[in-house]
């Protein structure tokens, strides 16, 4: 808490207004300025929780958005050194809580009309407050505060501010309930707040309802003890009427009240708009309608009084039954209040609706059991009994009689009668008793049980204020028959309401057990009479020299009227100066000139004029003024003083008696000072300023000086004279009769003088007169130039000037250079130089010269400009010229041009021009420069950078203000352009731009990769041959300059394509074919290859078998297959004869070893780069591993680290990425895709085993023919080559199935049996591998696989591309900048993702966030961290587009900043960075 009288922020706080759990309100006056208002301070605990404080800036933001005069606006929220304050209007006028403890100290109900404005501009509040989406949640009359605004008829109204909107939201948010479950104040809760369930706007409604019927009743609906008590009577307990408790409550304003408070919100009003409806109805139905005449009946014979039933029930207080014009009951209105008003208005007790009926027309009261009716001056008039009543006569109204209010009939129904029950017996002392005002009597009562059954008997005093009687009501047990004696302490105040009568008083006795059932005593009470009176006076002193007056009042605080008869007296009443002729006495005998005394009445008269002796007169006072007991009398007292002429001040004493008629008279006094119209101390002073007035009227005036100006006046010229006088009253001049009344000064002489003058000068004094005389004599005129001029004052050279003059008071004037002219003429000279002409005129005593000046125009350069200031190379400018009175112009480097004029010139070098204007002697010159812009080079990039040698590659260029362009090696090529090539080796291509003064270069490089070699085909014929038999393998290769052939005890070279006869071994073997490419990488398949063992010796003689070829060298660029030898055809069998020994047979030739070339220099190559798993879940290890030949050690990317030629490493990568391995200038990628959440691995279909060959049937032995002329066994025949097999697609995929816009999908294949492999988007490509693409919208992806000689095959795969993201997802994706590129990954407001630059080669992680900018875009500040360079502080912050397809901003590097933008791979941006 922070103390008043201290200086907060800018603020003194003055006092402290009130406060809660969110913090103190202090009345602060602004430092800067005398305002005070209401100052906030939140508490500290509060500003403490971010969490808090962000909820309530957003609610606190909300509150001051509203804008309605019923709404407290508060100022800005500031926070400085975690507090945290904000001000707001101070209310004048308090709060509606201050205004009901007021009401409650005063004991009487707030005005019904102040009450429902109250509410009505609440719920005007509450409704802007609900249209906003903002609910107050903490509705109490604390926080409707009140400012003076203007009155309801003639009552105080108030304006309304309500205040702290938002408030029970953001306690509940301390109190962590849910979103507007709101925690309020115990006695304004909802039933929906008590049940916890959530609240809506009408909440605001239940809680203003309470406030009304708090303001209607000075109750508040519930009376509670704690909050389970609170929470259980809003919830289930009806509340009493407010009509019940104050009886002038309208039943429509009743109804508003009971709707609010209505249990289930449904049933309350819709909205707060509907509730202020409400209440500007109830408001205008309280306020008097427009004075609307009451018609005037015809006057007709009352008819007689219809038959009206009396009521069946009883009730304790009279009805009335109103009928209509034929006895037909309309309604029945009880008078349960002493006093009811009947009439047309809606504010009466009982409204009858009819024109007839005047807007007041009775007054119906109830005293003493019996009712009255007064005609309140009725229009049509009121009957009682056929008899008319006397307006403003109050007349009984008899039980049963008839009223007529024409038309309506009214009954009197009397009240129900109550028969005392006998078993209470009562008794006092005595039946009357006198009681003085002020002082206690104990009054003795006797009870007695007259009944059968134990009861408790209450006393009770009717007929007499309760306050009287100080221990009323307390209770007396009884048993039956038994009596007991109580005490009642009677007290009747000493005042004015106390009035001194008998009053018949009952004291009763009343049951507890039944209530109607009572006994009483009847007494008389006779309250005895006092007197007092109070005399006010005011002032209490005055002072005056004729007349003044006093202010009287009389109080009469006694209990009886009492009449006042004042006097007033003053303290010379004993003085009494009679009239002179009063004291003329007639003598019996002697001189009658003594009889009138002369003397004497002079002396008298005298002493009234110097003293002003006499009486002080008081106007006369009322006499026999009665006054009611607490009522005034107030008077004014004129008092009138004698004048006194010279005197000093004189106190007097007024002395006034009230003189009451019972009672003490004391008088009172006042005091009066009687002041003389001369004081004596002012006689002195008169009789000074009297001589000082003589001296001065006596002065002699005296003349200063007298002056011309000029001293001598031209003749007949206007002249002034000056003057100074002194003493002096008026002045005149003589001859011309001016009469000056200033004693200094000036007078003009319009007219002047022609000759010599005598100027008379007279100064009148007070008495006495003084003069001079100064004599004036005139001046010649001088030669006067009337006109001197030269046109033109500039002129061109060799043009001619005019010359004009006119000179007055003389005949011939000089001119030079024409020498003596007459005084006015005109003259033509033409001009080649600068000239002077001089005018002289002498005449008068004066020489007057005037000259005038003609100027030759020098040249002049008004335009001179070039346009455009800067082009290019070849291009043409404009220059735009414009020279005046010039004779000759030269234009640099042109030559001589016209006067004006424009002229194109074609620019190929900087260039400057330069504007000469020559005229005589005088030349001005003027210089304009065209600068050749720089050639620069807008675009030069090559696509791809990396590519497969035979790949096609495209070259983009675009320069600007360059007249010759060369790419290096292509030649010269225009200005703008792209061309495609095709890669073969790494290239740099270097772009040079010249415009024939200064060059510009830049240059983009391509990476090619040789295609690693493959072995696409590898068979061989027969799959499984016997030991010794000729076997053909067949292969084919692709991207391979050779082949070898391992596993048959040795290494053959083979082509790259071909096939081969080789003699089976012995036992089954494991066959090699190694192709290699020309940069010595290779590729290798391994073919098994099972040998079944020799077939068994026939039994007959078999003619030799001819010795199978050998296999011949292989040839440097092909081998050509040789047949394989044909079986010789099989005769018939013959019978057996002697057999032969069979000739031993000859062992399968061994295949040589082809000897091993000269080793060349080792060539980098890369042998294995795999990842396992390539696919793997977030957070799982990854195991690189890599094999390569001719190099020392290898460069990982993106870790950007060496590692030994062979090896692997385990890293778990956070995104998925593409890792590059880097051998010299051999390169090799493996994606790795990291996967957000597990899925169930799909395992390649295996791969179909191809149907085994049959084995070649066995050669059955045959014997050897016994003809000597059997033929010669033929040659082997080769064995027909097999057909070609169809390519088979193993693999084809793209992951993932689908991208957002500006993702990347990896495609993936393997293709068998295929010499061509075509991907349409990718053109052709291997036969296995990978490739990564960016996708803007649903791409199908077809790879077709051919091969001569087989049916081609394809299959296709689609990749769609998901609707473009709304938030920061869609700037996840590749991005390209002016020297490398950007992979974002984006997660929210987290940024991932990896970092490269082309300049430095240096690749890093990205680490950042994104937070929101203007325009639905984002700015991403980022970090970048490259391995081994911690130091360089690599950092970027950029904005992306609104359209996230280009950003731009500022990159950081060693702790320098520069300009930086990029754009989305795919997309082009022609902005410069």
């Amino acid at each position: 808490m922070t103390a008043t009288g201290t200086i907060f922020e800018g603020y003194r706080l003055l006092r402290e207004l009130g406060g809660g759990w969110l913090g103190q309100v202090y009345a602060a006056q602004n430092l800067d300025g005398a305002q005070v208002s209401a100052l906030r301070v939140v508490a500290p605990e509060l500003t403490a929780q971010p969490q808090f404080m962000l909820q309530f800036r957003r609610l606190f933001e909300k509150w001051r958005r509203l804008a309605h005069p019923g709404i407290l606006t508060p100022g800005e929220l500031m926070e400085r050194d975690h507090r945290a304050y904000y001000g707001m209007t101070l209310a004048q006028s308090g709060s509606v809580r201050q205004l009901l403890q007021a009401q409650a100290r005063e004991g009487h109900f707030l005005d019904l009309l102040i009450a429902v404005d109250i509410a009505r501009q609440a719920a005007g509040a509450l409704a802007a407050a609900h249209d906003a989406n903002l609910m107050h949640g903490d509705l109490k009359p604390e926080n409707l505060l009140l400012t003076p605004a203007r009155a309801i008829l003639g009552r105080q109204a108030y304006g309304v501010l309500v205040s702290d909107f938002g408030v029970g939201e953001l306690q509940a948010y301390t109190h962590g309930t849910h979103d507007r479950l709101i925690v309020t104040t115990p006695a304004y809760m909802s039933p929906e707040q008590c049940r916890g369930v959530r609240s809506e706007v009408r909440s605001d409604l239940y809680a203003l309802g309470v406030i009304l019927y708090e303001l209607l009743t000075n109750l508040v609906p519930f009376e509670t003890r704690d909050l389970a008590d609170a929470v259980d009577k809003h919830q289930h307990v009806a509340p009493i009427p407010p009509g019940q408790i104050r009886v002038d409550i309208p039943q429509d304003l009743e109804e508003v009240v009971l709707t609010c408070l209505a249990k289930d919100p449904q049933y309350r009003y819709r909205d707060a708009h509907d509730l202020e409806n409400a209440l500007q109805a109830v408001l205008s139905g309280l306020l008097p309608q427009g004075p609307r005449p009451t018609v005037v009946l015809p006057d007709i014979p009352e008819p007689p009084a219809p038959r009206i039933e009396p009521l069946a029930d009883r009730t304790p207080w009279p009805r009335l039954q109103i009928c209509d014009e034929g006895g037909q009951l309309l309604r029945v209105e009880p008078l349960r209040a002493d006093t009811a008003t009947l009439g047309r208005a809606p504010g009466n007790t009982i409204v009858l609706e009819h024109a007839g009926v005047s807007r007041h027309h009775l007054n119906i009261g109830v005293e003493g059991g019996g009712v009255f009716v007064t005609d309140l001056g009725s229009t049509n008039g009121t009957t009682l009994g056929r008899e008319p009543l006397e307006p403003r006569a109050r007349t009984p109204w008899p039980d049963g009689g008839i009223l007529r209010v024409e038309p309506f009939w009214l009954r009197l129904q009397p009240p129900q009668r109550v028969v005392q029950q006998a078993r209470i017996g009562v008794l006092v002392e005595d039946s009357a008793i006198d009681l003085k005002p002020g002082e206690a009597r104990l009054l003795r009562v006797q009870l007695a049980n007259t009944g059968r059954t134990v009861d408790h008997f209450r006393l009770e005093v009717e007929g007499i204020p309760e306050t009287w009687v100080h221990n009323l009501y307390h209770e007396v047990q009884l048993n039956p028959g038994m009596t007991s004696e109580t005490t009642l302490k009677v007290l009747v105040p000493r005042e004015p309401g106390s009035h001194a009568a008998t009053y018949p008083v009952k004291v009763l006795a009343r049951s507890r057990e039944n209530p109607a059932e009572f006994g009483f005593a009847p007494m008389d009470w006779m309250v005895l009479p006092f007197t007092e009176t109070r005399l006010e006076l005011t002032p209490r002193r005055r002072s005056a020299w004729r007349r003044t007056h006093y202010d009287l009042r009389l109080t009469n605080v006694s209990n009886v009227p009492i009449t006042y008869s004042p006097a007033v007296g003053d303290d010379e009443g004993h003085v009494f100066l009679q009239s002179p002729w009063d004291m003329m006495r007639i003598p019996p005998t002697g001189d009658l000139r003594n009889i009138v005394p002369v003397r004497a009445i002079l002396h008298n008269y005298w002493l009234r004029l110097r003293e002003g002796v006499g009486k002080v007169r008081v106007e006369a006072l009322p006499q026999d003024v009665t006054v009611q007991p607490g009522g005034q009398f107030e008077h004014r007292l004129q008092v009138r003083l004698p004048i006194r002429w010279i005197a000093s001040p004189r106190p007097r004493t007024l002395r006034i008696h009230p003189r009451p008629d019972r009672g003490q008279d004391h008088a009172d006094t006042v005091s009066l000072l009687h002041l003389p119209v001369i004081p004596l101390w002012l006689l002195p002073l008169l009789l000074i300023l009297a001589i000082l007035f003589v001296w001065w009227l006596l002065q002699v005036p005296t003349i200063v000086s007298v002056s011309a100006d000029p001293q001598q006046p031209p003749a007949g010229k206007p002249f002034t004279l000056n003057f100074e006088t002194r003493g002096t009253s008026r002045i005149l001049v003589k001859p011309w009769n001016k009469t000056l009344y200033s004693g200094r000064g000036k007078l003009l002489i319009p007219q002047g003088i022609t000759e010599p003058t005598e100027v008379q000068v007279i100064a009148y004094g007070r008495v006495k007169t003084a003069q001079t005389v100064l004599t004036l004599t005139p001046r010649l005129p001088a030669p006067v130039v009337k006109r001197f001029s030269v046109t033109p004052e500039n002129i061109t050279s060799g043009q001619s000037a005019t010359l004009r003059w006119e000179v007055a008071n003389v005949r011939e004037v000089t001119l030079d250079p024409f020498g003596t002219q007459p005084a006015k003429g005109e003259l033509k000279q033409k001009i080649t130089a600068d000239t002077t002409f001089r005018l002289s005129a002498q005449g008068g005593g004066q020489n007057v010269t005037q000259t005038r000046d003609v100027k030759v125009l020098p040249p002049g350069i008004d335009l001179f400009q070039v346009t455009p200031q800067q082009a290019a190379a070849g291009q043409s400018v404009t220059l735009r010229w414009r020279v005046l009175n010039a004779s000759t112009v030269t234009l640099d480097p042109v030559g001589t041009v016209a006067a004006s004029g424009t002229l194109q010139q074609k620019v190929t070098q900087d260039q400057t021009y330069t504007l000469r204007a020559q005229v005589g002697d005088k030349t001005v010159s003027r210089s304009a420069s065209v600068k050749l812009l720089a050639p620069v080079v807008e675009l030069f990039q090559v696509t791809p950078e990396n590519a497969r040698a035979g790949d096609t590659v495209t070259l983009r260029w675009k320069v600007a203000n360059a007249s010759n362009v060369t790419i290096d090696p292509l030649g010269t090529v225009p200005a703008q352009g792209e061309k495609q090539v095709v890669a073969q080796t790494n290239t740099a291509y270097r772009l040079s731009a010249s415009n024939g003064q200064s060059s510009t270069e830049a240059s983009s490089a391509v990476s090619v990769s040789a295609r690693p070699p493959q072995v696409t085909a590898f068979t061989a014929t027969p799959r499984k041959p016997r030991s010794g038999q000729p076997v053909t393998l067949t292969w084919q290769t692709r991207d391979a300059a050779s082949a070898e052939l391992a596993g048959l005890g040795g290494t053959l070279a083979l082509p790259p394509s071909g096939s081969t006869t080789v003699t089976a071994p012995a036992q089954s073997a494991q066959l090699t074919l190694t192709a290699r490419s020309s940069d010595g990488a290779t590729a290798a398949q391994s073919l098994a290859l099972p040998v079944l063992p020799p077939a068994p010796k026939p039994q007959a003689a078999v003619p030799p078998r001819p010795k199978p070829a050998q296999p011949q060298p292989a040839q440097s660029q092909s081998v050509q297959p040789q047949p394989a030898p044909k079986p010789a055809p099989v005769p018939a069998p013959v019978p057996a004869a002697q057999p032969k020994p069979a000739p031993a047979p000859t062992p399968a030739p061994t295949p040589r070893p082809v000897a091993a070339a000269p080793s060349p220099a080792p060539v980098p190559r890369i042998v294995a780069f795999r990842a396992s798993p390539a696919s793997v879940q977030r957070g799982q290890p990854v195991t690189l591993s890599w094999d390569t030949r001719g190099v020392e050690q290898v460069k990982l990317l993106p870790l950007n680290r060496k590692f030994p030629p062979h090896g692997s490493v385990r890293l778990t990568p956070g995104s998925s990425t593409t890792y590059i391995l880097l051998a010299g200038s051999v390169r090799a990628s493996q994606p790795v895709q990291v996967r957000a959440v597990p899925a169930a691995a799909q395992a390649a279909p295996p791969r179909p085993a191809p149907a085994p060959r049959p084995e070649p049937a066995a050669i059955p032995a045959v014997p050897a023919s016994p003809s000597p002329a059997s033929p010669a066994p033929r040659p082997p025949v080769a064995a027909p080559t097999p057909p070609a097999p169809a390519p088979r697609i193993v693999t084809f995929s793209a992951a993932p199935a689908q991208v957002p816009a500006g993702g990347e999908v990896t495609l993936r294949w393997n293709v068998e049996n295929a010499r061509r492999v075509f991907i349409s988007g990718l053109g052709q490509v291997d036969a296995a591998g990978s490739a990564t693409r960016t996708l803007r919208r649903d791409t199908q992806f077809t790879l077709r696989a051919s091969r001569p000689g087989a049916a081609s095959t394809q299959q296709s795969v689609l990749v769609q591309v998901a609707d473009q993201p709304s938030g920061t997802g869609r700037l996840s994706g590749n991005w390209q900048h002016p020297f490398g590129r950007l992979h974002l990954n984006v997660r929210g407001d987290t940024v991932e993702g990896t970092f490269s630059n082309v300049r430095t080669g240096d690749e890093g992680r990205i680490h950042g966030t994104l937070s929101p900018s203007t325009g639905g875009s984002y700015s991403l500040s980022a970090q970048v961290d490259v391995p081994g360079k911690t130091g360089e502080n690599l950092s970027f912050l950029v904005v992306f587009s609104s359209d996230a397809n280009t950003f731009s901003g500022f990159y950081s590097a060693r702790q320098a900043k520069e300009r930086w933008c990029g754009w989305r791979s795919g997309t082009t941006w022609s902005g410069r960075c």
